[in-house]
């Protein structure tokens, strides 16, 4: 009986944390992937970006076709919409030309610049010409839609290779998110009661 009951109680705990433990595990990892910071919506799922882009009309473009074609087009989470307000929360995005950084592209506020309820106050989107002006538009693409990705609240995906939007180094071989990315940030917007 003794042995009876060590094999009931075993599959007992394992039930509990064994599953337990790998569903917890799954959850918490694709946590990971996504910062505390969310945009406050109530109806539907707006983001007010502007595109301060001066001096480079095809950088420009490229912010929009970024914006619209690989992100509008590829989910029904999110819609960004250009603004020419400055006022409120929104994502600014401007070009530099900076020889002395290593970055292409990059998301100020995304990892940190949010109320107390987790609200982004605004991210400000730098995008560096030293880079970009020797990319292909493709590859431009790919940037801007990272750091977009980083401005709705996306962390890096460094061990799951180039086949994602969210990997750190511009020889992903994606220009947009994949279904897991869109499947994380969905439950991310979820998760904090959007729909």
């Amino acid at each position: 009986m003794k042995k009876f009951t060590k094999v009931i109680l075993f599959g007992i705990l394992f039930s509990i944390f064994g599953y337990g433990g790998f569903w917890y595990s799954t959850q918490a990892s694709a946590e990971t992937y996504v910062w505390s910071g969310h945009w406050d919506y109530t109806y539907k799922m707006e983001i007010r970006f502007m595109n301060n882009v001066t001096g480079n009309t095809k950088l420009r473009s490229l912010v929009n076709n970024g914006v619209y074609d690989n992100w509008n087009n590829k989910t029904s989470s999110i819609n960004f919409v250009s603004t020419n307000s400055a006022t409120g929360r929104f994502i600014l995005v401007d070009n530099v030309d900076f020889s002395s950084v290593t970055w292409s592209g990059k998301a100020e506020g995304s990892s940190t610049n949010w109320d107390g309820s987790y609200h982004y106050n605004g991210v400000k989107i730098k995008l560096n010409e030293h880079y970009l002006d020797g990319y292909t538009d493709w590859k431009t693409l790919g940037v801007v839609a990272h750091e977009f990705g980083h401005a709705v609240g996306l962390r890096h995906r460094e061990l799951n290779g180039r086949g994602y939007l969210m990997y750190p180094n511009d020889s992903r071989t994606v220009n947009a998110a994949n279904s897991d990315e869109l499947g994380v940030l969905k439950n991310h917007y979820n998760w904090h009661g959007c729909q």
